[in-house]
């Protein structure tokens, strides 16, 4: 039986052939047509995660800059001291 309207004239459906890939693009990233709801949960739960290590890198990229400016700053503190005590005259003439 026809109803007279044309599969491709019908809102919300399109048939897939064979020479497509059968992927759809989402908001995560392309997905299979078909995808259960476990996938798409499996996909959110992911990008949460994703998400979660990227701000901890963030935190230990801040974390280690830090250490840097002070292992910086402690090494030039060390070098002038280290300098001044070279220029002072620290050797000892024989005295006969």
């Amino acid at each position: 039986m026809r109803t007279g309207r044309s599969q491709s004239n019908m809102p919300g459906l399109r048939l897939v052939g064979k020479e497509e890939s059968g992927l759809v693009s989402t908001p995560f990233g392309p997905a299979r047509v078909g995808s259960t709801t476990t996938q798409i949960t499996q996909s959110h739960q992911l990008t949460a995660l994703l998400n979660s290590l990227e701000r901890e890198v963030k935190t230990l990229e801040s974390r280690y800059s830090e250490v840097l400016d002070t292992l910086t700053s402690a090494t030039k503190r060390l070098v002038e001291l280290t300098d001044s005590l070279l220029k002072e005259d620290t050797t000892e003439e024989d005295k006969c």
